[in-house]
């Protein structure tokens, strides 16, 4: 189901991934507007407003996408390319939670303080767990908390709070803590395994 929709969301935006592969268009430039739009996002965090830190963080999404497509498609993937949106990435994920943590940290239960870190954390060993296999000749892709789900999450998240209730949004700040750390977990565990099948 998952890939269904990624593959018709990709198909919605083709149009545009071929008008900029034609243009040669930098696909740096478009990661690091990802990156500006997505700190966008976490000042509306900061600011308590989660409708608009969604909608945002919606935008900041299809940059996700864009970058990647239009490095392949115009055949300006480089090993640079990856490593940058992989850095900016964090850079990301590190002020949403920074700020959503700022926010509330002083009017809700210290409760939600220690589990917004705990996502971050978990946020971050998810994709270092992955860098730090394949530094060792592994392929560790295994788990499902990869950060396109995060995001979604959090913009989920942020809409239920913002419509319904705000004990939704930090319900899933929850649900983002043990799945991405039960994915780290996992990914440890698989690299423990691995190596010692190697030997």
């Amino acid at each position: 189901m998952a890939n269904w929709v990624e593959k018709r969301y990709l198909e919605s935006l083709n149009s545009l991934i071929d008008y900029l592969a034609r243009l040669k268009f930098n696909p740096n430039i478009l990661t690091s507007l990802g990156l500006l739009i997505t700190l966008l996002a976490a000042v509306f965090f900061l600011l308590g407003d989660l409708l608009w830190a969604a909608i945002v963080l919606i935008i900041a999404g299809n940059f996700d996408i864009l970058d990647g497509q239009v490095a392949r498609r115009s055949n300006q993937v480089t090993r640079f390319g990856a490593f940058y949106d992989s850095v900016l990435d964090r850079y990301a994920e590190i002020m949403l939670f920074l700020m959503i943590n700022l926010h509330y940290s002083s009017s809700v239960p210290y409760l939600i303080s220690i589990i917004t870190w705990l996502a971050l954390a978990g946020s971050i060993l998810v994709s270092y767990t992955r860098a730090r296999a394949e530094s060792l000749g592994l392929n560790c892709k295994i788990g499902f908390t990869q950060r396109p789900l995060r995001i979604i999450l959090l913009i989920v998240g942020a809409l239920a709070g913002h419509f319904f209730n705000i004990n939704i949004f930090f319900a899933c700040l929850a649900v983002i803590a043990i799945l991405a750390n039960y994915t780290a977990i996992e990914r440890i565990v698989y690299v423990y395994k691995a190596l010692k099948e190697k030997k």
